[in-house]
């Protein structure tokens, strides 16, 4: 545990120790095992164990107001063929206090912020690097402030502060430079038959090492985004981000992305659902004429055979970018112990666009088999 969370949790025992006489104090305590082996021509056979164990609680003043703790931690083990190499990561995963009332809530730590309308291939997805092939979802959380207001009519507003989060994430090509502070904010409003929101951020971010001089190593960068869900007949999303950077670095000075998905569950057998989603991303100096284009198209049908198997695939294809990936998953549920065996093909351009928790796991073709043990 670093000095922020050692300060976070004796903060957290410092209030519940004043009130524990009076408290009506209810705890947690649970954790996920995992166990994944991944076998692939690139990067031969790894082995990885996790386990992260999570403890919350929470204390009621009355019935609109309450603070609450949550803390977990990520012990993992790798072994490396390759190398013969064994190593042992332990980390914090989560650390949190959030105090709430019936419209408001206040919440400092180490923490996951995920928004957004996409669910493949995600323009802001600003703050975690969550792989939508991964069945766990795992990702690192940031170390911020978020308040979060909900207004009678179910829109709400949402204020962050972050620090010292150098970590890309998503489709960051930089990384933020560390103690300089990111802000932004969100405005998610209610539609007849959907959402819609308009996102701001802030940050200042660094160049690597080995990029070509420039006047100055960090720049400013801002961030706006639009993304809304709509709920017809077909589910239907659009969302969209440009990426301002006030330093000369030629074509990476703008970034901008879009993606239009849709899904719609078959009435085949048990429901077959599809997803579909297509993206476009433009680099340039000037904002609105692109010298670098992408163009991405994903897609990930599901079928559950039973109450206990189920079938995904997940598939991402762009021809000119000469990025393609397909997996392929299969699900069954044994009494107290998940299994998921994911057969997959994947080949990259020189062009990594995603930055995502899994995505080196997923590297040429290969096959991996994940346990998981909920308690």
């Amino acid at each position: 545990m670093n000095n922020f969370g050692k300060i976070l949790f004796l903060i957290f025992l410092l209030f519940f120790q004043k009130n524990i006489s009076k408290a009506q104090i209810q705890s947690d305590f649970k954790g996920q095992l995992s166990w994944l082996n991944a076998y692939s021509n690139a990067q031969k056979f790894n082995s990885n164990l996790r386990y992260i164990p999570e403890y919350s609680a929470k204390y009621e003043f009355d019935s609109t107001r309450k603070i609450d703790f949550e803390s977990s931690f990520n012990f993992t083990t790798s072994y490396f063929t390759d190398s013969g190499k064994l190593a042992f990561n332990p980390s914090t995963y989560r650390l949190w206090i959030r105090y709430s009332t019936k419209q408001t809530e206040l919440r400092v730590g180490l923490q996951k912020i995920d928004f957004g309308s996409a669910t493949l291939l995600r323009p802001i997805q600003w703050f975690n690097r969550i792989d939508p092939r991964d069945p766990l979802k795992i990702t690192n959380g940031v170390k911020a402030v978020l308040g979060r207001y909900y207004f009678v009519n179910n829109a709400n507003l949402w204020v962050w502060a972050l620090l010292n989060n150098t970590e890309v994430r998503g489709m960051d090509i930089f990384s933020t430079k560390r103690k300089y502070p990111e802000i932004g904010g969100r405005v998610q409003l209610p539609l007849k038959k959907g959402e819609m929101a308009l996102t701001w951020h802030r940050r200042t971010g660094i160049l690597p090492d080995n990029f070509p001089q420039v006047v100055s190593s960090s720049f400013a960068e801002n961030r706006v985004g639009f993304d809304t869900k709509l709920d017809l007949k077909v589910g239907l999303w659009f969302e969209a981000t440009s990426i301002f950077r006030k330093s000369n670095l030629g074509s990476l000075r703008n970034q901008t992305a879009a993606t239009l998905g849709t899904d719609y569950t078959f009435g085949l057998g048990s429901g077959l659902n599809v997803i579909f989603e297509k993206m476009w991303v433009g680099f340039g100096e000037n904002f609105g004429k692109y010298e670098q284009n992408i163009h991405l198209n994903a897609l990930v049908t599901t079928y559950p055979i039973d109450i206990n198997n189920r079938i995904s695939i997940y598939g991402i294809y762009s021809k000119k970018s000469e990025i393609n990936s397909l997996v392929g998953n299969f699900e069954h549920q044994f009494n107290k112990i998940t299994a998921y065996l994911m057969v997959f093909h994947n080949q990259s351009g020189t062009f990594s666009l995603l930055q995502n928790q899994m995505g080196p796991l997923f590297n040429g073709n290969g096959f991996n088999i994940l346990l998981t043990y909920n308690h």
